[in-house]
């Protein structure tokens, strides 16, 4: 038994690790000790990389997360008989689902004393909606490039104007 407390002398001064020492005077061998030391820094490491994936993939999604507490706390409010903090028209125009995460309009508007969005852009994409079978994004592009097309515009935004000039590199 001397040789234990004398190991245990040697590591303590030497600032070693305790957890080896401790093992042997307990009678469990140096190599036992070693594993639960390396099963301890496996441990360690997956917890810690999985937090850091964690981290990273709430880094990668804030603004897709953002929006979705949003909308996550818009649904709550309304349950309980809350109204969305804009003025009456945008508020119509959100529980209406004239928004999404690339037309957030909860997030810009909220001091915004205009009237909303035109009633006749969305009648038309209302329409589109339900015709098309389309998200309301999708909707939104294609009455853009039909308001495109009435102007002598093409999808890509270049003009269709034969006197049009444009200039390229």
């Amino acid at each position: 038994m001397p040789i234990f407390n004398k190991l245990k002398r040697i590591y303590s001064a030497r600032g070693g690790i305790s957890l080896i020492a401790s093992g042997l005077h307990r009678g469990k061998s140096l190599n036992n000790s070693l594993q639960m030391l390396s099963i301890f820094h496996l441990k360690l490491a997956f917890w810690l990389a999985t937090v850091l994936g964690v981290g990273y993939f709430v880094y990668i999604k804030r603004d897709q997360l953002a929006f979705e507490c949003r909308e996550i706390k818009t649904r709550i409010g309304k349950l309980f008989g809350r109204r969305i903090a804009l003025n009456d028209s945008f508020a119509e125009d959100v529980e209406s689902g004239f928004h999404s995460q690339n037309f957030d309009i909860r997030s810009e508007n909220g001091e915004d004393s205009r009237s909303g969005l035109d009633n006749a852009a969305k009648a038309e994409i209302r329409r589109i909606m339900n015709n098309e079978n389309l998200t309301f994004d999708k909707a939104r592009l294609r009455y853009t490039e039909r308001q495109f097309g009435k102007n002598l515009i093409a999808p890509d935004g270049t003009p269709l104007d034969p006197k049009a000039v444009t200039f390229s590199k």
